[in-house]
């Protein structure tokens, strides 16, 4: 199972100065597989927010967050500090 929810109340695509954007979802991990106890739950958001400063400036706060909740999980489910943004190799 696999759900999501998007927002997006910015005024512009490639340079918003005011809106919110929201993307969260949330899935199963290895559903199917016969040796997993318990089912992986995997949630995680992105989320950007827009306030205008003046005219012609804006302030972008860019939050993303992840959480993999389950026993015994593989590592590459695993959230970290760091990483790749803007690209789902795994997550």
């Amino acid at each position: 199972p696999y759900v999501f929810m998007k927002s997006d109340t910015q005024n512009d695509r490639d340079f918003p100065t005011r809106g919110i954007y929201i993307n969260a979802e949330g899935k199963v991990i290895d559903l199917l597989k016969s040796e997993v106890d318990k089912r992986l739950v995997q949630v995680k958001a992105d989320i950007r927010i827009n306030l205008p400063i003046s005219k012609q400036f804006a302030y972008r706060l860019n939050l993303y967050g992840g959480i993999t909740i389950g026993e015994n999980l593989p590592d590459f489910y695993k959230y970290r500090l760091g990483g790749i943004f803007e690209q789902n190799i795994v997550n």
